[in-house]
């Protein structure tokens, strides 16, 4: 429906035209508008400016539509903010650069405002409109939507390579391994941890039933520790119960304890209730997410416990109340 690979625009009175072809095969409230990425290169090596790119015009086609629906369409209109946004900023995926403190009581600088407000619009912290370089409302609450994360009480401040200026240069969406279950509270935490951690690092667990724990735990006995185990107990211990495993679980457990790994027992572990979220990545930034969640249990101890291990298996393991 809208691109940016070429630098012809398409016009408010086209995508209605499209859109209403294509409700004839699609209910309208099922509908979304999601414009491209900001990314010209294709197959045909097509040639188009840096400024094509940016499509500034393409915002008052979004505006055109939502403020004026189709005669009997529904005005619901969903426009996904993160793609409208790329094809409309000249930095998106860029680093946020500011002169001169921004926020409240700051000098706000119409062009660091600008950067700012960019940023707020590609993270989907604010909705896409064009700013004239002014601290507003909008801004503003964007600003304490950020400092929520690892704020108890935001300021509504961001200063020149502080901490506020720092986390959205750096803030991006990590992933959820496949499978991964994080219902209730635990996506609420996630939430508020994921943009804030290092690249590289996702989820690896969440919720996870007792047998599942089982699993991990005879996974860790059978491969991951068994050279270790082994050197430590014995061969004969380590085989004695390795021939019914679920009967000398508790040995198992504590063996694979013996060697350093932290492991609750299956039924008794804080992913069983709910409570608990690991997140992997290399082991390289393990004290940088521990010293980042942490700093987000501070600010949010009415979901986060405070509860943070580096565990041995190169995962960081926190809970949540």
């Amino acid at each position: 429906m809208i691109t940016s690979k070429f630098a012809e625009l398409e016009g408010a009175n086209n995508l209605k035209a499209r859109i209403k072809e294509v409700t004839s095969h699609v209910p309208f409230e099922n509908l979304c508008l999601s414009p491209q990425c900001d990314y010209a290169s294709t197959e045909e090596v097509n040639k188009i400016t840096h400024d094509d790119q940016l499509r500034p015009s393409q915002l008052g086609i979004l505006n055109s539509l939502q403020h004026n629906p189709i005669t009997d369409f529904s005005t619901r209109w969903s426009v996904f903010r993160r793609q409208a946004c790329a094809a409309i900023t000249k930095e998106a995926f860029l680093m946020m650069t500011l002169i001169q403190a921004v926020g409240k009581g700051c000098a706000n600088r119409p062009e660091d405002v600008k950067s700012l407000h960019r940023r707020l619009m590609e993270i989907g912290k604010i909705p896409c409109y064009v700013s004239k370089g002014t601290m507003d409302d909008q801004i503003m609450k964007g600003i304490m939507e950020v400092q929520k994360h690892f704020m108890r009480t935001p300021d509504g401040v961001i200063s020149v390579n502080r901490t506020t200026h720092k986390f959205l240069n750096n803030w991006s969406i990590k992933k959820v391994s496949p499978g991964v279950q994080l219902p209730g509270k635990l996506k609420t935490a996630w939430d508020l941890v994921n943009p804030l951690l290092p690249k590289g690092s996702y989820c690896t667990s969440g919720y996870r039933s007792a047998e599942h724990q089982r699993r991990i735990l005879h996974r860790f006995y059978k491969t991951k520790y068994k050279a270790a185990i082994i050197r430590k107990y014995g061969q004969t211990k380590y085989d004695a119960a390795l021939t019914d495993m679920l009967a000398n679980e508790d040995d198992i457990l504590s063996m694979v304890r013996g060697v350093g790994q932290a492991i609750a027992k299956p039924g008794r572990s804080a992913h069983q209730r709910g409570k608990a979220i690991d997140v992997g990545g290399p082991s390289t930034i393990d004290n940088q997410q521990v010293s980042i969640i942490r700093r987000v249990a501070r600010a949010n101890p009415s979901v986060l416990s405070g509860k943070v291990i580096k565990e041995r298996n190169g995962c960081v393991h926190f809970e949540i109340l």
